[in-house]
């Protein structure tokens, strides 16, 4: 179907060093107390009745966020109460909300920041073998507080129902509405940079190559992706954080990709291995076959 084309991945070689800034986010304080909000456990009873009638069996809730895509305070605390409201509507599923996932983060090394949009959440869902996914955005008007709750698939990432309720803007939830989101820890702050300061550089024992996927070659997509990582002493990549994305699956295949990379560690100052921080760009390049 595709032979008048030719499909061409570049890995870029080491060292790749890049001066980068890191922005720490502090943690907000977030009460542990549930809200007094009804609307949530009726929202979560809607969702759950929902699921039951496509007999999902495993469901995986991600942080709901504002129309900006970025997650605050307020968010992570609805996504928490809305999980634990939607564990006790029913019985028939298994709900993973935001321990589960940052715990498959840290086993996947992955940076929680990794989960940016839709697209990343489905391949991420479809890693912890949910059935379903759970995404929530948040939309303040006025006094009130919109949200929107949309459920999918994961198996085919289609759009199974969407929910909305509206709920009264307490003077706790506008305090948390413009507080920072708990990122978590950012292993890599600190972290020395290869080729500087009498760090070596990592070298690759076993770096093969990307694959494009069938919805990338189909529309044509081509292009590089930025990913920061810690390779650590145990010659593996670490922490991995998307700073440039690519859609159509093609980023997803670069973080399974450098996943499977084995290097030799960097070295330090005194000889022994050590962890850097290091820049990774993956490149996906499609070209017209010569005739």
């Amino acid at each position: 179907m595709f032979s008048n084309r030719h499909l061409k991945n570049k890995i870029a070689r080491f060292p790749l060093v890049r001066v980068s800034v890191v922005f720490l986010l502090t943690s907000a304080s977030i009460p542990h107390a549930r809200a007094q909000q009804p609307q949530i456990d009726a929202l979560a009873g809607r969702v759950a009745e929902e699921l039951d009638k496509k007999h999902e069996k495993t469901v995986v809730v991600f942080d709901f966020v504002g129309q900006d895509k970025k997650s605050t305070a307020l968010g992570q605390k609805i996504t928490d109460d809305f999980s634990d409201a939607l564990k006790k509507s029913s019985a028939s599923f298994s709900v993973a909300g935001r321990a589960q996932i940052a715990q498959a983060l840290e086993e996947n090394r992955l940076a929680p920041q990794t989960l940016y949009d839709a697209e990343l959440k489905l391949w991420f869902a479809k890693k912890l073998t949910a059935a379903a996914m759970v995404l929530g955005t948040l939309e303040p008007d006025g006094e009130n507080l919109n949200i929107t709750v949309d459920t999918y698939s994961v198996k085919d990432g289609r759009a199974l129902k969407e929910f909305k309720v509206g709920l009264p803007l307490s003077e706790q939830m506008k305090s948390l509405l413009n507080a920072p989101a708990d990122a978590g820890k950012d292993e890599s702050v600190g972290l020395p940079s290869p080729g500087a300061n009498g760090y070596s550089i990592p070298a690759c024992l076993y770096c093969p190559q990307a694959k494009f996927s069938e919805l990338a070659v189909k529309n044509h997509t081509q292009g590089t992706i930025v990913l920061i990582v810690i390779v650590g002493t145990d010659g593996q990549a670490h922490n991995i954080h998307i700073v440039k994305g690519i859609s159509d699956g093609l980023t997803e295949s670069a973080i399974e990709t450098v996943r499977s990379w084995k290097f030799k560690p960097a070295t330090g100052p005194d000889g022994a291995p050590a962890a850097v921080r290091q820049t990774i760009e993956v490149t996906f390049h499609l070209y017209n076959q010569p005739h």
